[in-house]
């Protein structure tokens, strides 16, 4: 009996998280063999920030495998550093967002967070016109010399919805304004960004996520049970039980 009472006191903390829902401070806490690639997309910020070298992410790996706790982090990074925040604005697409069909839609979600109600009425009459330019050089105009680090989770359906045509507007738009870095993450490589005759071949940085080892798992649920204060569980990650537990 005894144990199975241990068993319904600890099963709580394994409930999932969503991570853009902890603070980014737990976050980073919680954050077990991912120093590499935050490093790297931030020194990727960073350089895109001083100079014209703006290089496009993208974090691969399958559902769970922490791409967006990963991206919260860097996006949090970037707006708490006083170096990165000065010269970067970030504008976050969540991967739910069902309203991005088309490169108008996704000029108009970027002025949205960017700009005040009025840009973003004008923006939205631009969209219903078609005038693409004109929302492009709105979202320019909204950026205030800042370089935009825009984020895109699920990038194989928002290049889907997109299609080729709103691929193609992206990347010239990207190029002609040299204003814009990409940071994206997508369960796979796919089509849009791996076929030589597609639009974005080439154009991105990737950051593969490998799953964690053994080791990495149980020092996370040791972090977790220590935050919550659940000593039985970190004894029980640190018993020739519980490891089994884990490795099965």
């Amino acid at each position: 009996m005894a144990s199975v009472r241990t068993n319904r006191a600890i099963r709580p903390s394994l409930v999932p998280f969503t991570p853009t829902a902890v603070p980014a401070a737990e976050l980073a806490r919680r954050t077990v063999g991912r120093a590499d690639a935050l490093d790297n997309m931030i020194e990727a910020a960073r350089a895109g920030s001083r100079s014209a070298n703006r290089q496009h992410t993208l974090v691969i790996a399958p559902r769970g495998g922490g791409k967006t706790h990963l991206l919260t982090l860097v996006v949090d990074r970037i707006r708490t550093d006083p170096e990165l925040a000065k010269a970067i604005a970030t504008v976050v697409v969540p991967e739910d967002a069902v309203e991005i069909a088309s490169y108008a839609d996704l000029l108009v979600t970027a002025i949205e967070q960017l700009g005040d109600r009025d840009d973003l009425d004008a923006a939205r009459l631009l969209r219903l016109a078609g005038d693409h330019g004109e929302l492009e050089r709105a979202l320019l105009g909204a950026l205030r010399g800042r370089t935009l680090s825009l984020v895109l989770e699920n990038l194989d359906r928002i290049f889907h919805d997109l299609g080729v045509e709103g691929q193609r507007r992206l990347r010239g738009f990207v190029e002609t304004s040299g204003a814009v870095m990409l940071l994206a993450s997508a369960p796979a490589l796919f089509d849009a960004v791996s076929a030589q005759t597609e639009p974005w071949f080439g154009s991105f940085a990737l950051e593969r996520l490998t799953p964690w080892s053994l080791e990495e798992g149980a020092e996370f649920l040791r972090l977790v049970a220590l935050e919550r204060g659940q000593v039985e569980l970190v004894d029980l990650i640190d018993s020739k039980r519980g490891i089994a537990r884990l490795r099965a």
